[in-house]
């Protein structure tokens, strides 16, 4: 079993570092529940997506409405008869809230994954959804950004089953999730994203790319309004990198975060990485230990600090130096200043894996 793990430290953008919980929550049934990304309404309240199996027999994608005390305001589930699960939601303009992810109820082949657009209301209910079919590829919607014009772009990745290779699919959707334009990203090598966000000139989509046989940098590639490639840029060493979140700071310039293997201390660390608007690296911080850490996440906050967001592996050795830790992974936070110092940082757990 495995619940979904709430907890509220940075959205209130009000944080102490001698006690940064507000509340601890944790949501979910007696089978396997699991968030995958979180967002303020501008009612003040909050919205987790994630999936679910504990209220019907099939994996279905996992809604939740919370107060701003952490009591559930709605709980409600979406799916067919086969698997979903939602990677990313943002709330709309006009209302409601957009959720991106995938689905294989209405495939045409078992376990061939298509992008599934579910637009809800403020109260949970579906509106529309949309499912994007490509015969004999995997297609899954990793993140989602409204445009300027109140269209929705949507990034995901698209693995051929044939050969396994993945391309980085970008598409433009109306506000009816009628495609405007769709292209694809990719050369002979593997590519994958995991977050995009809106940016002056277009979107700034970061994730990871396949430099040689099984090595991996991070990849940030930015596009304008109608997909034109601006530039790209990788970022690793000789050992496998990979970039998750990305977020822009006032002045222009973008923070990603994710691990490192080439710069860690240990097995992989948290690796954070600043860059200009065309970028070139202005500096990078890694956190971590002689186990497992892991950024998933990085958001700007009010007073322009930079907040980290993952998870540390607990780590007591023997004397082979194996981890003996029962403890599993704690949460990990860390606050950071614009030029890449270090305020505090804190982590999170108990005698459960987090």
């Amino acid at each position: 079993m495995k619940l979904i793990l709430f907890l509220f430290f940075a959205l209130s953008l009000c944080i102490s570092s001698s006690n940064p919980i507000v509340f601890y929550k944790k949501i979910g049934g007696k089978y396997y529940d699991a968030s995958t990304d979180i967002i303020t309404t501008r009612k003040g309240d909050f919205l987790i997506v994630g999936r679910t199996d504990s209220y019907s027999q099939d994996m279905n994608v996992n809604a939740i409405k919370l107060d701003v005390e952490g009591n559930i305001i709605w709980d409600r589930t979406y799916g067919g008869n086969e698997t979903e699960g939602a990677s990313a939601v943002i709330e709309s303009k006009e209302g409601g809230f957009l959720i991106a992810g995938y689905s294989d109820s209405y495939a045409t082949n078992a376990n061939e994954n298509d992008i599934w657009l579910l637009k809800i209301n403020s109260n949970g209910e579906r509106v529309w959804e949309k499912h994007f079919q490509t015969p004999n590829v995997i297609d899954e919607a990793q993140g989602v950004v409204e445009t300027s014009e109140g269209d929705f772009l949507i990034v995901g990745n698209a693995t051929a089953l044939a050969d396994g290779n993945a391309d980085v699919l970008a598409m433009k959707v109306s506000n009816k999730g009628e495609i405007l334009w769709q292209k694809k990203y990719g050369d002979v090598n593997g590519e994958q994203v995991s977050h995009v966000i809106k940016t002056a000139q277009g979107f700034l989509l970061v994730g990871s790319i396949e430099r040689e046989k099984k090595r991996w940098d991070i990849w940030v590639l930015h596009i304008d309004n109608e997909g034109n490639t601006l530039w790209s840029q990788n970022y690793g060493g000789s050992d496998n990198e990979m970039g998750n979140s990305i977020a822009m700071l006032s002045d222009g310039s973008f923070v990603f975060a994710g691990f490192t293997y080439t710069f860690a201390e240990g097995s992989l660390d948290i690796w954070v990485v600043k860059i200009d608007q065309k970028g070139n690296k202005i500096w990078d911080k890694t956190f971590g230990g002689l186990s497992t850490d892991e950024a998933f996440d990085v958001i700007i906050t009010k007073d322009k600090k930079i907040l980290i967001a993952g998870y540390t592996d607990v780590y007591i050795p023997d004397k082979n130096y194996n981890n003996t830790s029962k403890d599993g992974n704690d949460i990990f936070l860390a606050l950071l200043d614009e030029a890449g110092k270090e305020i505090w940082q804190h982590n999170f757990g108990g005698h459960t894996q987090l």
